[in-house]
Protein backbone atom coordinates (compact mmCIF):
# COMPACT_ATOMS: atom_id res chain seq x y z
CA UNK A 1 0.00 0.00 0.00
CA UNK A 2 2.90 2.23 1.29
CA UNK A 3 4.32 1.74 -2.63
CA UNK A 4 1.22 2.63 -4.70
CA UNK A 5 0.54 5.23 -2.20
CA UNK A 6 3.66 7.06 -3.85
CA UNK A 7 2.02 6.91 -7.20
CA UNK A 8 -1.47 7.64 -6.53
CA UNK A 9 -3.58 8.88 -3.61
CA UNK A 10 -2.91 7.10 -0.36
CA UNK A 11 -7.02 6.46 -0.17
CA UNK A 12 -6.91 4.80 -3.77
CA UNK A 13 -3.68 2.84 -2.89
CA UNK A 14 -5.86 1.01 0.47
CA UNK A 15 -8.70 0.48 -1.38
CA UNK A 16 -6.93 -1.22 -3.95
CA UNK A 17 -4.78 -3.30 -1.53
CA UNK A 18 -8.03 -4.31 0.04
CA UNK A 19 -9.81 -5.09 -3.13
CA UNK A 20 -6.60 -7.05 -3.99
CA UNK A 21 -6.63 -9.18 -0.48
CA UNK A 22 -10.16 -10.07 -1.04
CA UNK A 23 -9.47 -11.56 -5.11
CA UNK A 24 -6.09 -12.99 -4.05
CA UNK A 25 -7.51 -15.40 -0.65
CA UNK A 26 -10.85 -15.78 -3.10
CA UNK A 27 -8.69 -17.10 -6.39
CA UNK A 28 -5.71 -18.29 -4.71
CA UNK A 29 -3.41 -15.71 -6.06
CA UNK A 30 -0.34 -13.98 -5.81
CA UNK A 31 -0.94 -10.66 -3.59
CA UNK A 32 1.51 -8.66 -5.46
CA UNK A 33 0.80 -9.73 -8.67
CA UNK A 34 -3.10 -8.84 -8.06
CA UNK A 35 -2.04 -5.53 -7.32
CA UNK A 36 0.02 -5.33 -10.42
CA UNK A 37 -2.82 -6.27 -12.35
CA UNK A 38 -5.64 -3.65 -10.66
CA UNK A 39 -3.31 -0.87 -10.73
CA UNK A 40 -2.92 -0.78 -14.10
CA UNK A 41 -4.65 2.66 -15.95
CA UNK A 42 -4.23 3.79 -11.99
CA UNK A 43 -0.67 4.52 -12.30
CA UNK A 44 2.17 5.80 -14.62
CA UNK A 45 4.16 3.06 -15.72
CA UNK A 46 7.21 2.63 -14.11
CA UNK A 47 6.19 3.88 -11.21
CA UNK A 48 6.20 1.13 -8.57
CA UNK A 49 9.28 -0.95 -8.64
CA UNK A 50 6.98 -4.12 -8.82
CA UNK A 51 10.10 -6.44 -9.02
CA UNK A 52 12.03 -5.52 -5.88
CA UNK A 53 8.55 -5.55 -4.09
CA UNK A 54 7.90 -9.25 -4.71
CA UNK A 55 10.83 -10.07 -2.86
CA UNK A 56 10.34 -12.15 0.43
CA UNK A 57 12.36 -9.45 2.64
CA UNK A 58 10.39 -6.86 1.09
CA UNK A 59 6.68 -8.42 2.60
CA UNK A 60 7.75 -9.61 6.19
CA UNK A 61 6.97 -6.66 7.60
CA UNK A 62 6.84 -6.85 11.43
CA UNK A 63 7.14 -10.75 11.75
CA UNK A 64 9.80 -10.19 13.70
CA UNK A 65 7.85 -8.62 16.07
CA UNK A 66 4.88 -10.35 16.31
CA UNK A 67 7.34 -13.60 16.85
CA UNK A 68 9.29 -12.12 19.92
CA UNK A 69 5.72 -10.93 21.75
CA UNK A 70 4.49 -14.79 20.74
CA UNK A 71 7.34 -16.02 22.36
CA UNK A 72 7.11 -13.73 25.15
CA UNK A 73 3.68 -14.31 26.13
CA UNK A 74 4.65 -18.04 25.79
CA UNK A 75 7.19 -17.68 28.25
CA UNK A 76 5.18 -15.61 30.82
CA UNK A 77 2.29 -18.39 30.32
CA UNK A 78 3.89 -21.66 30.53
CA UNK A 79 7.16 -20.93 32.24
CA UNK A 80 8.94 -21.47 29.56
CA UNK A 81 12.84 -20.67 30.24
CA UNK A 82 14.25 -18.07 28.18
CA UNK A 83 16.87 -19.28 25.30
CA UNK A 84 20.64 -18.88 26.12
Amino acid sequence: MFALARAMPKVKAEELVKKACSVAVNEAKPLIDVVQKLSEGEITHGSVDWESLAKPEKYLGASNEILDRVLETARSRFGANQPS
